[in-house]
Formats: C-alpha cells, sequence, structure tokens
C-alpha cells in the first residue's frame, strides 16, 4: 500500500475523531468563579452564600442562581430570554460583556465606553449595587450574578481587545 494512502487514511480518520476543544464557557466562568469565592474572607463567604439563597428572587427558573458557579453563568443564560411582548428581557445588558478597545491603538479605555454599556463600567456599577444595603434584595442578587459574569468575561481577550475582525 503506497504511504500516500497510508497517510491520507489516517488524516480521515484524526478528522473524524476530532472532539470540539473545551472553551473558556461555562467551565470558564464556574472555575474564574470558584477561585473567587475560595479567595475571599469566611465571613464573606457567608454572606454571599446567605445572598445567593435568595436567586429565585432573579425570576428565572431556567436560569438559577443557587450558588457562585450558577451566578457565573446566569448573565449568559438569560440572553434568550423574552418578556411578555417578545422582546429580549434583558436586552439592555448585551453590551455589557465586552469591552471593544482597539488592540493596535493607544490604550484609551473612555471612547469605547462613552455610555457606560461596556464591561469595565458595568463591573463598578454592579460592585455598587452589591454593596448598595438600600437596594431590594432581588437586585443585589442581580447585580452579584452580573458581578460574577463579568469578571470571567474580563479574562477573555475577545471579550476586552477588538481590532474590527469581530
Amino acid at each position: 500500500m503506497p504511504i500516500q494512502i497510508i497517510r491520507s487514511a489516517l488524516a480521515a480518520c484524526a478528522l473524524l475523531a476530532a472532539t470540539p476543544a473545551a472553551s473558556y464557557w461555562e467551565y470558564g466562568h464556574q472555575t474564574v468563579a470558584k477561585i473567587a469565592f475560595a479567595s475571599v474572607s469566611p465571613a464573606t463567604r457567608a454572606k454571599l452564600t446567605a445572598l445567593l439563597r435568595h436567586g429565585d428572587l432573579l425570576g428565572t427558573p431556567e436560569c438559577a442562581v443557587n450558588d457562585m458557579a450558577s451566578a457565573s453563568t446566569w448573565a449568559d443564560c438569560i440572553k434568550p430570554l423574552k418578556d411578555a411582548s417578545g422582546k429580549p428581557r434583558f436586552g439592555y445588558a448585551d453590551n455589557w460583556h465586552f469591552q471593544d478597545v482597539d488592540v493596535c491603538q493607544p490604550f484609551d479605555l473612555t471612547a469605547p465606553c462613552a455610555d457606560g454599556n461596556c464591561l469595565s463600567t458595568q463591573i463598578v456599577r454592579q460592585q455598587a449595587r452589591l454593596a448598595n444595603r438600600a437596594l431590594p434584595l432581588a437586585d443585589r442578587v442581580q447585580a452579584l450574578a452580573f458581578l460574577t459574569h463579568f469578571v470571567g468575561d474580563l479574562s477573555q481577550p475577545l471579550h476586552a481587545g477588538e481590532h474590527h475582525d469581530q
């Protein structure tokens, strides 16, 4: 049997046996959340756990929030949810997941986030909402879920830079 046929057969087997690589998606977000949760003080961990017990207040049973791992993926899970009129229920948060800073220009965080609808501004905003005990409990749980997710988004290169290549 000629060597080229053997090579072609081996290449075909390799392609057919290939499986998709594990991407960042849930695994990445959950890993970041678990590391963060393990890194905080026991007192903070207890407060976070107590807050997460109220995840049902978000009204998203299809996207449960009951621990840090589920909170870390909540902001992606809610994207397809619709309100009563059929519009995206959380569409206002679509641009909060990334920061389009041109990687080939001098660093400027203000221009790509002039309206506040970007990752870095929302991390600061959600942190402030989480800390604001005057807000309703549901708002604070939502802030925790957004914050947990966005910190994970920030560590993804394709969420934190742009070169007009989408």
